[in-house]
């Protein structure tokens, strides 16, 4: 590796290299990974931060350690986690993310986005669409619709490539809580397929969330469409109360 200029922990610069190239398609699904002696030539570090990497890599699904055999490659597509309600730019911190609008507009909104979002007869939304970008590909697209009532938003300001939605809430005494999200398979018509670099027809995920803020107010509707040949969604379950599903 590159001498380390970065605040990041080494470990984590070796995860998001290794990464890439699995996303990438340097590494297929059911490769091995070069051994922890190669991948220490390779970066130029030591044994200790190359196991970290992978480790991490293994805890998010990506490859598995088999004995006597080496690390498997299981998983090439980035994983979207159910756990928490983190931003799409906290999400892909350790890649180079961007943001491009393609629509905007203040409008009435349709009766279900104004049933979802409880705002009263006549309340405007402002409606943003922006195709979201990991390292210059286009990865997913984002339609939002957040009351006029509940924040100031703008044109220029939502167009900004760093733009963030929570961080502006956040900043204006708005905390994020919880969410409900629903999760389905669609194909991409023509206008998704063009925008996302597709062919027409081709499995995407279809995420449509609802969003409260501390007050269980909602706070934001969003629409969003992932490649599927890129994503996969993860979820952690737990037996919390420790029932005894054997009997």
């Amino acid at each position: 590796m590159a001498e380390n200029v970065s605040s990041e922990p080494l470990y984590r610069q070796v995860y998001s290299h290794i990464l890439e190239d699995l996303i990438n398609g340097k590494y297929k699904e059911g490769d091995l990974l070069p051994s922890e002696t190669q991948l220490q030539s390779i970066y130029s570090t030591s044994r200790i931060t190359i196991r970290q990497a992978v480790s991490l890599l293994q805890d998010q699904g990506y490859v598995q350690k088999a004995s006597g055999i080496g690390t498997i490659v299981i998983s090439t597509k980035r994983a979207l986690q159910l756990n928490r309600i983190i931003s799409f730019k906290e999400e892909n911190k350790d890649n180079k993310i961007g943001s491009k609008q393609i629509a905007f507009s203040i409008h009435k909104p349709s009766p279900i986005i104004a049933d979802r979002l409880r705002v009263a007869k006549g309340t405007k939304v402002y409606d943003h669409e922006r195709i979201r970008t990991i390292n210059k590909e286009p990865i997913g697209i984002q339609r939002v619709y957040v009351s006029t009532d509940l924040v100031d938003l703008d044109e220029e300001l939502i167009s900004k490539p760093d733009f963030s939605l929570y961080e502006t809430f956040q900043n204006q005494g708005i905390f994020i809580s919880n969410a409900v999200e629903e999760i389905e398979a669609r194909n991409a018509d023509e206008r998704i397929a063009s925008l996302l670099n597709l062919k027409n027809s081709a499995a995407v995920l279809f995420l449509s969330r609802t969003t409260f803020d501390q007050n269980q107010r909602p706070v934001e509707v969003a629409q969003i469409i992932y490649r599927a040949d890129r994503y996969r969604y993860t979820i952690n379950l737990t037996n919390n109360d420790g029932t005894d599903y054997t009997v």
